[in-house]
C-alpha cells in the first residue's frame, strides 16, 4: 500500500508539471523600466501633453483575470492627469484627474512612488490634503474587465495625459500581471493530477 501511495504521488507531480509544461504558468508579469526617467510631457498653451510607453508582449494566450498594473511615478498636481492602459481597442483609465469639476484643477495632492491598480482597491482621494497621495493599492477608475478574455499578446500603452501646465514629473517603471486562460490540454492534465491525488488518499 505505501509503494502504491508513493507511486501515485509521483505520478500526480509528474503529471502537474507536465501540464504546467504544456500551459505554462498561468500568472504572469510584464514590466518595463526607464533608465534615466522618462519625463512627462506638460500641458503647453492648452495643449495636453501626452505620454506613452509601450509593453510589448510576445506570447499568447486569453486573459482570464487581469490583476493589476503598477506604476512608478512622480507628478505634482495628480488632478492634472489622467493615466490610462490601452490594449487593442480597449482603454481602461487607472487614474482621472481626482478632484476634478467642471472649470477646475482638481487635486492639488502630488504622486510620488509606486502605485498599484488592483480589482476593489479604494479609490484614490480625491482632496488636496495630504500633499502627497500615499504610495500603496487603489482601485482603477474603470474596471478591468475590459480586458477579460482577450488576448494578451500584442502591445501595451500606459497613456499618461496633463490637463494643466506648471507642474510636471517622470515616470520610473511600470508593469502589469494577469491570470492567463489555461489550454484545453493543460486543464486535462491538470484534472487528471487531481484524480490521481484522490486515488492516492483512499489507497
Amino acid at each position: 500500500m505505501k509503494t502504491a501511495s508513493v507511486l501515485a504521488s509521483v505520478a500526480g507531480l509528474a503529471i502537474a508539471g507536465a501540464a504546467m509544461a504544456q500551459g505554462g504558468n498561468l500568472e504572469k508579469d510584464y514590466s518595463r523600466e526607464h533608465v534615466p526617467p522618462l519625463p512627462l510631457a506638460d500641458n503647453v498653451g492648452g495643449v495636453n501633453g501626452v505620454t506613452t510607453s509601450t509593453i510589448v508582449v510576445t506570447d499568447v494566450g486569453l486573459i482570464d483575470t487581469f490583476d493589476y498594473v503598477f506604476i512608478d511615478i512622480s507628478h505634482t498636481w495628480v488632478g492634472d492627469l489622467i493615466v490610462q492602459l490601452e490594449h487593442g481597442n480597449n482603454v481602461v483609465r487607472l487614474i482621472n484627474r481626482p478632484g476634478s469639476v467642471s472649470g477646475s484643477f482638481g487635486s492639488s495632492s502630488d504622486l510620488a512612488g509606486v502605485y498599484t491598480f488592483v480589482p476593489g482597491g479604494p479609490a484614490m482621494q480625491t482632496a488636496s490634503t495630504p500633499a502627497i497621495v500615499p504610495p500603496g493599492q487603489y482601485g482603477p477608475f474603470d474596471s478591468f474587465e475590459a480586458f477579460h478574455g482577450k488576448p494578451k499578446e500584442g502591445e501595451w500603452t500606459l497613456r499618461i495625459i496633463d490637463h494643466a501646465g506648471g507642474d510636471t514629473g517622470v515616470l520610473r517603471a511600470w508593469g502589469f500581471g494577469v491570470t492567463n486562460v489555461p489550454t484545453p490540454g493543460a486543464a486535462a492534465l491538470l484534472g487528471l493530477g487531481g484524480l490521481v491525488a484522490a486515488r492516492r488518499r483512499r489507497a
